[in-house]
């Protein structure tokens, strides 16, 4: 997590790291730098982290989901179609995603891609791009579900806006 003051003074050190190279710093020039970077330190130090908590299932058939959908979090298969692709009937499958989550298949896995978009914020991916990625055909939806699941925008979150 970032604060907007973190940000600003990770951009600033990166400009001026960028505008002189190590063997070319002088005195005068590394001594501020030196200051924003024990900056940099105390800040990151004292940064309150973020954790979101992923949903790893347990049973054998569940992991296959699991690992298909991390790998690929746009696919859209049904409870039906995993079940074929698992072993495993419907109604098995949704009594497992119950017992282990307290949740249906549906509620899970919109979890799973929403936390996958977080990495993808961190990019220069659209909003849309975004969205189309993880398995939403629009990015309304999108943003709806994640304001729904994290109190704030998709856009706000990745301003470092992170009251969550």
């Amino acid at each position: 997590t970032m604060s907007a003051f973190l940000r600003e003074l990770v951009l600033t050190l990166r400009k001026q790291c960028a505008f002189n190279t190590p063997i070319n710093v002088e005195p005068m020039v590394q001594a501020p730098i030196l200051r924003l970077l024990e900056v940099l330190y105390d800040q990151i130090n004292s940064a309150g982290g973020q954790t979101f908590k992923l949903l790893i299932p347990q049973d054998r058939r569940l992991k296959l989901i699991f690992e298909h959908l991390t790998q690929t979090p746009a696919l859209d298969f049904s409870l039906v179609k995993w079940g074929e692709r698992v072993g495993a009937s419907e109604r098995t499958l949704s009594r497992l995603f119950v017992r282990e989550f307290g949740s249906s298949f549906v509620l899970w896995r919109q979890h799973l891609r929403l936390i996958y978009s977080l990495s993808l914020l961190a990019t220069d991916l659209s909003i849309q791009n975004v969205a189309h990625q993880i398995g939403y055909q629009n990015d309304s939806s999108y943003i709806k579900a994640f304001k729904e699941r994290f109190g704030m925008t998709p856009q706000r979150f990745r301003l470092g806006d992170h009251g969550i």
